[in-house]
């Protein structure tokens, strides 16, 4: 599980009532990561660290196997490269600091089925530790979630930079659909 809890719904609280652009812009930035993030996940097929740490037979001679090995939450049944979470939650930073401005923000998401509330002093902050809880459980390596920010920021860029464009010579803004 997430501590942050980075969810569309979460980030979209901290925006102004008609703050219609970065609500779309968290959208489809959260689509295209997910075509992306599945895209990529089978072209690498990267196994994740259940499988990695379990195995009988790792190919490499100077590992040790621990079959009793389980991760601290469950694992997703996908391969394990770019961390998904780790995409997600840096694609939806990206889109929120360049809507403010900056990426110092405070904000507090909460989880109440643990009565867990974070406090964060950033995007980046909360990014990061959406990244690390990843690692922390079991769940992703290091180098997954390293991919998936990176993905994630990549993903972002082309929504800032390509959605609501201008169309040709209709004058319309696409975000008057």
């Amino acid at each position: 599980m997430t501590l942050t809890g980075w969810r569309i719904r979460d980030q979209a609280n901290c925006l102004p009532r008609d703050g219609r652009r970065p609500r779309r812009e968290l959208q489809i930035a959260s689509g295209r990561r997910v075509d992306k993030g599945i895209a990529s996940k089978y072209a690498y097929h990267r196994w994740r660290p259940i499988t990695a740490i379990t195995a009988t037979d790792q190919g490499n001679p100077n590992t040790t196997t621990d079959p009793t090995w389980v991760p601290l939450a469950n694992t997703a049944n996908d391969p394990s490269y770019p961390g998904a979470h780790a995409e997600f939650s840096q694609a939806a930073a990206t889109v929120l600091e360049n809507f403010f401005g900056t990426d110092a923000f405070t904000f507090s998401l909460s989880n109440p089925s643990v009565n867990i509330t974070r406090t964060f002093t950033s995007f980046s902050q909360a990014t990061n530790e959406a990244s690390e809880s990843r690692i922390f459980a079991g769940q992703h390596f290091q180098y997954d979630q390293n991919a998936g920010q990176a993905q994630g920021s990549r993903v972002a860029a082309s929504v800032l930079g390509n959605a609501f464009q201008r169309l040709g010579h209709h004058g319309r803004d696409r975000s008057d659909r």
